[in-house]
């Protein structure tokens, strides 16, 4: 029996590979000796470049830049020939923020935009950025700015890049010709739009700590600054598909820097080598920490789910719970889902458990085959 294995990280819990690991070594308890092939998975959000590290030949970058606040981080990226590989969450995450700062009126993607900076410097030709994660909705600004871009009020006075200050902004100087060429590609984890009931702000702003009067002020706030990045730019930007990931950072990124956005899932087994023929398989399992309706739009469970399901092979989700009904499962490509709530008392007893309660999950589920 030949067994794919193809989860993203259980958020809080264990990184992709420890996944892996886990339904692995409970599927080798066995007497059945499968053979088992392991390919773990990101989704573009936070953990994307540490999965690519480990199926790539890559030069890590180190180096110290401005967190959302404006307060030094640790940061780094990947290297590999002319191409960098960074992640958005690593300088301008919401993991980097307090609970108590977390507020994306006032943070900014400017640390995110100084890794870029210095990937160019250091000869890279082509930025792949991910951008799950964020800590912001300055629309791109703190990147641009950092590339060379000013952001100017009505009395022509530079605005600092946040998200408060989207709607100040009278006049962009472009200033960033002095760069070598160079092209992006941002990749996301989520298909919404910029603007409306499914936008940037209404979808995502309170998770990362705004209130509903912040939510309604960023909101204004774009409508304003994406029009006028398309008037300066001539391209329509509203609509696109995944514009509303990370705060809106595409309007600057493909407004004024001409980039591509793209799923990252799609991209990410692109680079790493997914398997291109699933009939090889006997069954594919696949996972992630909590299973919802957003894991079966563009996201990892729901990719896998759906190349199984063309492939005729029968896919497995081992979760760590699940919020999606039978009704909304039964045309999304999974066969069986398994989750770890069901296997203890309480959800903080399956994050602190994770890696013990997978491969439990995972040996009681061979038992069926």
């Amino acid at each position: 029996m030949k067994i794919l294995i193809a989860p993203d990280k259980f958020k809080g819990s264990l990184t992709a590979p420890e996944v892996c690991k886990s339904i692995s070594k409970g599927l080798l308890k066995s007497d059945n000796s499968p053979e088992l092939v392991k390919h773990p998975l990101a989704d573009g959000g936070d953990g994307s470049i540490d999965i690519l590290a480990e199926a790539m030949d890559m030069e890590k970058i180190s180096l110290k830049v401005p967190n959302p606040l404006g307060n030094p981080v640790d940061a780094y990226y990947y290297l590999s020939e002319k191409k960098a590989f960074i992640e958005l969450a690593v300088a301008s995450g919401l993991v980097l923020c307090t609970p108590e700062n977390q507020n994306p009126i006032n943070t900014s993607t400017l640390g995110t935009g100084l890794l870029i900076l210095d990937a160019l410097d250091k000869g890279a030709k082509e930025i792949f950025l991910f951008v799950g994660g964020s800590a912001t909705h300055d629309g791109g600004m703190g990147i641009a700015q950092a590339l060379g871009f000013r952001f100017l009020d009505a009395h022509g006075h530079e605005l600092q890049p946040i998200g408060r200050h989207l709607a100040k902004v009278n006049q962009i100087d472009t200033g960033y010709q002095n760069l070598n060429p160079f092209s992006i590609t941002v990749l996301h984890d989520v298909k919404n739009p910029l603007l409306g009931i499914h936008g940037a702000a209404a979808a995502f702003a309170e998770q990362k700590g705004a209130t509903p009067d912040d939510v309604a002020t960023l909101e204004a706030g774009m409508t304003h600054f994406v029009q006028l990045v398309e008037n300066l730019s001539g391209q329509k930007l509203k609509e696109q598909p995944g514009m509303g990931a990370a705060g809106g950072v595409g309007v600057c990124l493909v407004g004024l820097l001409n980039a591509q956005m793209k799923n990252g899932v799609d991209v990410l087994m692109k680079l790493t080598g997914f398997p291109e023929s699933l009939e090889a398989f006997d069954w594919v399992i696949t996972g992630e920490g909590q299973l919802d309706e957003q894991s079966l739009k563009g996201k990892v469970v729901g990719t896998v789910a759906t190349l199984a399901q063309k492939a005729g092979v029968p896919c497995v989700a081992l979760v760590g719970q699940n919020k999606i009904s039978e009704r909304k499962l039964a045309n999304s490509g999974i066969w069986k889902v398994l989750s770890l709530v069901n296997y203890t008392s309480n959800t903080q007893e399956a994050i602190e458990q994770g890696a013990k309660l997978l491969e439990q999950v995972a040996f009681e589920l061979q038992k069926e085959w």
